[in-house]
């Protein structure tokens, strides 16, 4: 009985959509009157059955979606039809502005879209209302709908079935952060709906977070925009999806065209010589075949997916246009720091687990560090490497840098230490911690240095020494390690070395150093370029860089989540993001390992084993002295 109940509602908002509401288009390019009946898509039905379950039963709601795909329309028609037929039904409507919500006369507000299905209803199912600003009543059945700008206190102390928060992204990262917290008390339904923006914005986080049930609604799937549907899966090939679409365009040109069926791209316009096709169609009819290659920043289509359509808003967009409003693209985004291509590039062929996972013990005997050893697969494991070891210790004949980016360890931030191998040219490991004081960190990070080793012996320690680097540094310099990086005069022409210990951050050190980073990461993918280039395997630490935004406040950059904070307790931290750019910066300090064979040996000989057996005595020693 539930279920068929639960079946007879769904038919009846079908029925209401298609039958009883009109929506108004005023793009001349979908039809010829601006004036339309509702009839919805299957991408949208399939919408419209999520929110009323979600609106009717409780559950939260993320529509994720293009620009132009009706979001906004069906969640005010899912509204508005339950707000017809469901007595004592309480809805709440939002979006960043207050006259986004209401101003009259204004076909962009919430309330002009609810009053115009409301004026279309047809007289025997329109009932009695009392309709002000922002207030909508159904005298017959006690149903309303109200609004409000979306501000720190939206929803407070109310009570309602369901509330729709519109172009969620849009509003400012730490109200965003509220209401989602506040109206979570409010209602049982909350539906957030929006165009992207970043991920590291409230909506972004709810967005990838895995607790909240998702409805997309991508361009591909709006029935004339993916008319010519097509691919190109390698250089100079395409593949048609919608055949009909062009025979019925172009007669004659593609008889001899299958869909589905790859073909060349150079044959094909040779071809047309040959079909006589006509002058119009030869400037008209173009394929992008570049294998859908990410270098290809205009063109580049995220799933693959092309058409006419999207080539033309390829052409006539910005890359950032294009991943906001099209691509449902998070990297491209915001204002970013980095390139998002080279990003999406980095995980898709480099992207890995950990090979190894574990922590480094060691004792603190009068100020030294000793005994410090590798433990897999136990504590925390804290410690990721992407690189195998060699016995018990990473491969020695290769020289490391450890960049750290220093937290106070309460749980704020990260305290994050990257080691990155300057022989491959690659991040191959990374602690993090959330919790460990700067004393203690610096205490693990001098440990993982000895531990770590490398041709020089030990590897080339650089950190951020402002705020907790202070403590951090000079703990370091307690324990006796001197192998760290000292601060450079950038601004003059000889960059001479000062005597500060540490990188400083500053607004303009930062920018540069990212600057470095993006192009070292970039170098990555050009021919040549392999001693100037970053490989980073870490998905998270290129997560975190995905975020990583311009300030719209001209204060700098940092994470998009802390762009309206910045003098905050977490203005300018990028944990792993700084902890990654530091070792590039220091790089050009530690050069590649060059050993000599004369000093060292090859593996197996007698010189080789004599100081494979100096270093076991030296380990020994150390044993001794702790016990």
């Amino acid at each position: 009985m539930q279920e068929t109940f639960r079946l007879m509602c769904q038919a009846k908002q079908q029925i209401t959509f298609k039958t009883m509401f009109w929506t108004f288009q005023p793009k001349k390019e979908q039809s010829l009157t601006k004036h339309l009946p509702f009839i919805t898509w299957p991408v949208q039905d399939m919408a419209i059955e999520r929110l009323i379950d979600c609106i009717r039963n409780g559950g939260d709601l993320l529509i994720d979606k293009s620009r132009e795909m009706g979001a906004t329309w069906i969640i005010l028609g899912s509204f508005l039809a339950e707000w017809l037929w469901m007595p004592d039904s309480t809805f709440l409507i939002t979006s960043r502005k207050e006259e986004y919500v209401w101003k009259r006369g204004n076909p962009d507000t919430l309330y002009w879209k609810l009053e115009y299905m409301l004026r279309h209803l047809p007289l025997w199912a329109t009932p009695r209302t009392d309709v002000s600003e922002r207030h909508l009543l159904n005298i017959e059945n006690n149903s309303v709908i109200d609004g409000e700008s979306t501000n720190a206190d939206v929803g407070a102390g109310g009570r309602r079935q369901a509330i729709m928060c519109d172009e969620f992204a849009r509003v400012k990262p730490s109200e965003a952060q509220m209401i989602q917290e506040t109206i979570s008390d409010t209602t049982p339904c909350r539906i957030f709906n929006s165009t992207p923006v970043s991920r590291g914005h409230p909506f972004g986080q709810l967005r990838f977070s895995g607790k909240i049930e998702i409805v997309t609604l991508p361009w591909w799937e709006h029935p004339w925009k993916i008319k010519g549907h097509y691919e190109s899966p390698n250089l100079n090939q395409i593949v048609i999806r919608d055949i009909e679409y062009y025979r019925r365009k172009y007669p004659s040109i593609f008889d001899d065209i299958q869909q589905d069926v790859p073909f060349f791209y150079s044959d094909f316009e040779k071809s047309l010589l040959t079909k006589r096709a006509r002058l119009e169609d030869f400037y008209e009819l173009k394929f992008i075949a570049d294998g859908n290659d990410p270098a290809n920043q205009t063109y580049y289509s995220p799933t693959g997916r092309r058409s006419p359509w999207y080539d033309q808003q390829c052409e006539r967009r910005t890359p950032r246009d294009k991943a906001v409003n099209i691509d449902i693209n998070y990297i491209g985004a915001g204002d970013v720091v980095f390139n998002p291509i080279t990003l999406t590039r980095m995980i898709d062929k480099y992207g890995s687990e950990p090979c190894h996972r574990g922590e480094v013990i060691y004792r603190v005997v009068e100020n030294i560090i000793v005994n410090a050893a590798w433990m897999p697969n136990s504590g925390r494991r804290r410690l990721l490497l992407w690189e195998p070891l060699r016995g018990s210790r990473p491969d020695q004949t290769h020289n490391y840098i450890i960049g750290c980016d220093i937290a106070m360890g309460s749980g704020q931030s990260n305290s994050v230490a990257s080691i990155f191998d300057v022989n491959l040219g690659k991040k191959v490991g990374r602690w993090l911690c959330p919790f460990t004081q700067p004393t203690h960190f610096a205490e693990q990070v001098v440990a993982l240095c000895k531990w770590y080793g490398g041709a020089t012996g030990l590897p080339y320690l650089i950190y951020e020494n402002n705020g907790p680097g202070t403590i951090f540094g000079r703990r370091v310099l307690e324990l006796g390690y001197d192998f760290v990086y000292r601060d450079r005069t950038e601004k003059k022409v000889s960059r001479k070395r000062g005597d500060t210990v540490g990188w400083h951050s500053s607004t303009d050190s930062k920018l540069n150093l990212m600057v470095a980073y993006d192009a070292a990461m970039h170098a990555t993918f050009q021919e040549d370029m392999e001693s100037k280039s970053f490989i980073n395997p870490d998905i998270q630490s290129l997560r975190e860089a995905e975020d990583y935004v311009f300030y719209e406040t001209g204060s700098g950059l940092g994470p998009s989540g802390d762009s309206d904070e910045v003098g905050g307790a977490k203005a300018g931290h990028g944990d792993m993001v700084i902890a990654d750019a530091l070792c590039q910066l220091a790089r050009y300090e530690q050069p590649r390992a060059q050993l000599d064979q004369a000093q060292f040996g090859h593996t197996g000989t007698i010189l080789y084993r004599r100081r494979m057996a100096q270093e076991q005595n030296e380990r020994q020693e150390d044993l001794w002295l702790i016990n």
